[in-house]
């Protein structure tokens, strides 16, 4: 009896690996090769199984924020039919469908919190092993010493398709590990795991001298103690704290990327104004609809409309530069409430499981580490939704802005219903 037990534990070890192997192998191409057919792929079979287990994902988009969401994906598959190039407009609704049904299908893979924090984690390691094979290629090409001084950011190819993008992903996954550091990490080999990939995220933000994404990873990384923290008294010694880091990094920007102190791009959007001036005076042509879903139409009306001044710049964007004003360019009004409105929805269950999570709980280790994962999960999408401000986020960042929502209703989706679906 003694060896049938032996070989079904060797079994299972081995169906373990196996599932290890796979995710893994699945996560490297999502995050590392998210351009890859591969890639696609899988996020139509995430969908595909969704579907089949239906009362999974059911469960976790029943509620304002997937009503929210749902009008806004139907209001951009309809708002296509009224672009000035039809055609086009639904063939980017065709290319983001993969999201989409993607997103819909995650909350069944990763269904309960302890699948959610495996799947973040394991993902935050897969992008920390591509940007410090990155900076092993940056610094063989360029030397370290000019790797440091601003000669990486101009280093073809890039990765990511842009250092914004590889930037704010190094952003994301160090809030992963801060998380994992402030909700508790057990074993040597975990904790220098969670340091080295927090290093290597560092390390590349500084290298790579993205602007955008290092302002609102400080603003998320100043934020994120505020959350975390229970009561009055330990929230006002971290807003002090706070408020000395802040002051800090303020006065040390320039030290930490040179680019901070050039006034002549610091002082103007540098360049960008040009774009958001011209869609702002465009909005009001069809404030409740907008003009269409897609870069096509963007590009359409703002440089082949025949009644109208194309917008001249100095670079030709096929977006807004902006999510918020690009919601508004492609669905109007409409548009922008609905998805405003599941964005508040998500913060205001984020908050709320940060409520719960203080509740009954003894000592101000134990509270910080219980919220943890929600006040992640606020943090990062709120700094996704900051950085949105200023740039549009696209590539891994914006499959990263709507995959980070359906994970966190996964996250809260209580674990007894979890085990009955």
């Amino acid at each position: 009896m003694k060896a049938v037990f032996s070989q079904l534990k060797d079994a299972w070890n081995r169906r373990a690996v196996l599932r290890w192997a796979a995710g893994l192998a699945a996560g490297w191409f999502v995050l590392c090769q998210p351009s890859s057919g591969v890639a696609e792929a899988l996020a139509w079979g995430t969908g595909v199984y969704g579907a089949i287990r239906w009362r999974r994902s059911l469960a976790a988009w029943r509620n304002p924020v997937g009503a929210c969401f749902g009008l806004g994906v139907l209001w951009a598959l309809l708002s296509a039919a009224w672009s000035p190039v039809p055609a086009g407009a639904f063939r980017d609704v065709v290319k983001s469908a993969s999201l989409v049904f993607g997103v819909w299908g995650l909350p069944a893979v990763f269904a309960g919190p302890r699948r959610v924090r495996t799947a973040v984690v394991a993902g935050a390691g897969l992008v920390a092993v591509r940007l410090a094979a990155e900076l092993v290629r940056l610094v063989r090409a360029l030397g370290f010493g000019a790797a440091l001084v601003r000669g990486a950011r101009f280093q073809h190819p890039y990765l990511y398709n842009h250092p914004n993008v590889s930037c704010m992903m190094a952003a994301l996954g160090a809030l992963v590990f801060v998380a994992c550091a402030s909700g508790g990490v057990r074993g040597g080999w975990r904790r220098a795991g969670v340091a080295a990939g927090l290093a290597v995220d560092l390390a590349y933000l500084v290298v790579m001298a993205s602007r955008g994404p290092q302002i609102v990873f400080a603003a998320a990384l100043l934020a994120y103690p505020l959350l975390v923290v229970p009561g009055w008294k330990a929230r006002l010694a971290a807003l002090l704290a706070v408020a000395a880091a802040g002051t800090g990094l303020w006065l040390g920007a320039g030290r930490i990327n040179p680019r901070m102190e050039e006034t002549a791009t610091m002082s103007g959007a540098h360049g960008r104004d040009v774009v958001w001036k011209y869609v702002a005076e465009r909005l009001p042509e069809h404030p409740v609809r907008g003009f269409g879903f897609g870069k096509r139409t963007f590009e359409r009306v703002a440089y082949h409309d025949p009644d109208r001044k194309p917008l001249r710049g100095a670079v030709e964007y096929p977006h807004a530069h902006s999510y918020w004003l690009m919601l508004a360019f492609q669905g109007g009004f409409a548009a922008v409430a609905l998805w405003l409105a599941g964005w508040l929805s998500l913060a205001a269950g984020l908050v709320r499981a940060l409520v719960r999570a203080g509740r009954g709980t003894e000592g101000i280790r134990r509270s910080v580490a219980d919220r943890a994962w929600p006040a992640f999960f606020l943090a990062a999408v709120g700094m996704v939704l900051l950085y949105g401000v200023g740039d549009y986020p696209d590539n891994l960042i914006r499959d990263a802005q709507f995959a980070l929502p359906a994970l966190a209703l996964a996250w809260a989706w209580p674990p007894k219903e979890a085990r009955a679906a």
